[in-house]
């Protein structure tokens, strides 16, 4: 049993091993090869093989079962809304301060780095994993209210309904 592999070994090694032979044919081709095609060969002396390390490989894509735990995270949201002012409530202040309030069901994932964001009449307004957030010096008028409950890369997972208020502020000119 032992002498078949050696055999196999020792046929299997010797191409490895093998010369390059050049030769020039009359009609000036150029040819190598393993086995000297004619006395004329010649060994061929090439130079050492040239070694170019691998460009480095990109890491992977993420794991589809770690692009479905993000997705259920996101859906593990039910609901979120702003419970503070109420819809189409009227607010008199004449500091202008507005109270936020949003609940969410169930609880911010904090440790997942989802936040809540917070929008006046369509422009970012604060972002925080309170779901609180304090105004000051609103103007006077109506306005809108909506939360988002965004991923760490910002992304918004739910968004809530939209809340319209309207602040009346006292003026001393009539």
């Amino acid at each position: 049993m032992k002498v078949p592999l050696i055999v196999l070994a020792l046929i299997l090694a010797v191409p490895a091993s093998a010369a390059v032979y050049k030769s020039v044919l009359p009609d000036g081709r150029v040819i190598y090869s393993d086995q000297p095609p004619s006395e004329n060969a010649a060994p061929a002396h090439l130079p050492p093989i040239q070694l170019i390390p691998a460009a480095p490989v990109p890491p992977p894509p993420e794991p589809a079962e770690a692009q479905e735990t993000t997705r259920n995270k996101a859906a593990a949201y039910r609901s979120i809304g702003i419970t503070s002012p109420a819809h189409d409530s009227t607010l008199r202040d004449n500091a202008g301060t507005v109270v936020i309030n949003v609940a969410l069901d169930p609880p911010l994932l904090v440790k997942a780095g989802h936040h809540i964001a917070i929008y006046l009449d369509g422009t970012l307004i604060g972002e925080n994993s309170t779901g609180t957030l304090t105004l000051n010096n609103v103007d006077r008028g109506t306005h809108t209210l909506n939360a988002s409950v965004n991923s760490k890369q910002g992304q918004a997972m739910l968004t809530s309904p939209t809340v319209t208020f309207h602040l009346q502020r006292v003026s001393s000119r009539n």
